[in-house]
């Protein structure tokens, strides 16, 4: 059996800001450090802090805001595809329901030609509900579901007024 190797990566630090020169540099000193790949959260929204009441799933309080800055995952790795010959670059994770699913494969195919194979990309399905109301999904977590709620076709749905049964991902099915 071949020895497993372990990689050191990096987050992203989102915090840095929007100048093409702090991500440049950030993403040069990973690679000329050794480092092997980078991780850029993906988060389309934020939303204001007075929206949550207490714990945020695991979280004791929103992991972020609209006070947040958070770059594009997709767009962000491609500047740094550009940049870097060596660093891998990883989606952590992409939340797929927010977008239209060949887009996205479209955008990661291209990224991993462009950057020569060094996408890694990781899916989930979400857990903000923010973020899904922002983008008018048609899944929308409340603040207390899990992400295996969400993930699960099978979630138990609850009676809603109208006559519809929803999960706690706001999937919903109309009573016939």
């Amino acid at each position: 059996m071949a020895a497993l190797a372990v990689k050191l990566g990096a987050g992203f630090p989102h915090h840095i800001g929007t100048d093409p020169e702090a991500v440049r540099n950030f993403a040069l000193t990973l690679e000329r450090a050794g480092y092997d790949y980078l991780g850029v959260v993906d988060h389309v929204a934020g939303a204001h802090a007075d929206r949550f009441s207490g714990p945020v799933g695991d979280f004791p309080r929103p992991p972020y805001t609209t006070e947040s800055p958070t770059h594009e995952v997709m767009t962000l790795l491609g500047y740094v595809a550009a940049l870097t010959a060596r660093l891998e670059l990883v989606t952590s994770v992409l939340v797929l329901p927010q977008r239209q699913t060949v887009l996205v494969a479209k955008q990661a195919a291209e990224l991993a030609i462009l950057s020569r194979g060094r996408l890694r990309l990781a899916v989930g399905v979400g857990w903000n509900f923010a973020e899904f109301e922002a983008l008018h999904a048609d899944a929308i977590p409340t603040p207390s579901a899990s992400a295996w709620d969400c993930a699960s076709p099978t979630a138990p749905a609850k009676p809603t007024p109208g006559g519809a049964n929803s999960t706690s991902c706001g999937r919903s099915a109309r009573r016939t």
